[in-house]
């Protein structure tokens, strides 16, 4: 069976350097791609299905398919309302960044979700249909 997977090397190499913003930014994207190609490949959702989802939307419908663990949403949701404040809210990264206690806790949980992401492997039956619908994703629309 064809397996995929990513690494997290480039988000964590942006976290050791104290470039927080590009290691959110990294951190993000990677997790929400991760978790729509487990429904894309492993569920054969559609990219039209999924075009406007959310981080949300994306966690939960992995959760509902037993595509993720339970034990791991505490992780992402909390990962997902401090991505929303630095995302959304730039100002807040900067009250971050001022605090030392909320710079570690905002580390741990990054490299916490770098560790679901790197564990995290997608498991599907192949075919050359699947295949070239993945190859002709346009993700630049």
């Amino acid at each position: 069976m064809p397996m995929r997977w990513y690494t997290t090397d480039p988000a964590r190499k942006h976290i050791e350097s104290g470039d927080y913003m590009s290691a959110f930014v990294r951190v993000s994207a990677d997790l929400e791609q991760i978790l729509f190609e487990k429904l894309f490949f492993e569920k054969r959702f559609t990219e039209e299905q999924m075009k406007n989802w959310t981080l949300n939307k994306l966690v939960k419908q992995n959760l509902d398919f037993g595509l993720i663990d339970k034990k791991d949403i505490p992780l992402l949701n909390e990962f997902r309302e401090l991505r929303n404040k630095v995302i959304h809210r730039r100002v807040f990264l900067l009250r971050v960044l001022q605090n030392k206690e909320e710079i570690e806790h905002s580390k741990k949980l990054l490299y916490s979700v770098c560790d679901f992401i790197d564990r995290t492997k997608i498991t599907y039956k192949g075919d050359m249909e699947l295949e070239k619908a993945y190859g002709s994703l346009d993700r630049c629309k």
